[in-house]
């Protein structure tokens, strides 16, 4: 249920899939819709790590579980979302479009760094878009305190 919750309700999965369902056709047709995959995959990714994480040494408040979660969901879904972007040129189109808007004089090297900054900043700004929330709903659904165990005299 937390799964499912959080990747539906993942703002980016939102808006591409409604944007999709409009109108299909896209410069990059592998690219858009592989981003509601990277966002339900990221998730599941996250939810295997907190529990794993929470079975080791049970969390003792939701904040934390949530920020793990959130830790887990950003790193599998940034790396991905990179990934992705640089193998279709979707990536370097959406870089080169924001990268117009530096200042032509600036050194070769500032216009390479800006460029490898723009795109670490649009996998951050995809990650937190699709994750910052899901920390908290799953936190919300799931959390238990401690693992239950035995009850006395059972």
């Amino acid at each position: 249920m937390s799964w499912g919750v959080a990747t539906l309700g993942a703002p980016t999965f939102l808006t591409i899939g409604l944007l999709l369902a409009r109108d299909a056709r896209s410069d990059h047709p592998f690219f858009w819709p592989s981003l509601l995959g990277i966002v339900a995959l990221s998730n599941a990714v996250a939810i295997l790590r907190v529990n794993q994480s929470h079975r080791r040494a049970a969390f003792a408040r939701r904040s934390v579980l949530a920020l793990c979660y959130l830790r887990a969901g950003m790193a599998a879904g940034c790396a991905m979302f990179v990934v992705l972007g640089w193998s279709t040129g979707a990536l370097q189109e959406m870089v080169a479009t924001l990268a117009e808007m530096l200042d032509a004089s600036a050194p070769a090297i500032a216009i390479v760094m800006g460029t490898w900054s723009l795109a670490l900043a649009l996998a951050l700004a995809f990650g937190l878009a699709s994750f910052a929330h899901a920390g908290a709903l799953h936190a919300w659904i799931a959390f238990r305190r401690g693992a239950p165990g035995p009850r006395p005299g059972a």
